[in-house]
């Protein structure tokens, strides 16, 4: 048996206000990220591997933010995780251990993922 379509109601409205609230929440996440590594990226003085994995992150929270002003937000959710993965990987491979900073972004990529992309239907 299937379900019925469901009825026209204001819980279509709540929905649309959940979707603009999640895409501002991760406008603002991007902005941090963003401003905060080109922040770092001035103050750091490291190896020339260090400087690539933070420029490759300075590129992927600008790419995230990019395609959030274009309304993107799925896709820029779905980069958002892939970044923080990909980051929090090649940080701990520069920094040279598993109790870095860095693994925090595994944990941040699980729960931006869970927020960002959801479940499929």
């Amino acid at each position: 048996m299937r379900n019925p379509p469901p009825p026209n109601s204001s819980f279509l409205l709540a929905e649309e206000l959940v979707e603009k609230r999640q895409a501002y929440g991760l406008r603002a996440v991007s902005a941090i990220m963003l401003l905060g590594l080109l922040l770092l990226s001035f103050m750091q003085d490291a190896p020339p591997f260090r400087i690539a994995v933070l420029s490759i992150a300075i590129a992927a929270a600008a790419l995230t933010y990019v395609l959030l002003i274009r309304g993107h937000n799925l896709w820029a959710g779905r980069v958002l995780v892939f970044s923080l993965i990909a980051c929090s990987a090649a940080g701990i491979y520069a920094f040279g251990s598993v109790r870095s900073a860095s693994t925090v972004g595994f944990t941040g990529a699980i729960v931006a993922a869970g927020i960002t992309i959801g479940k499929k239907p």
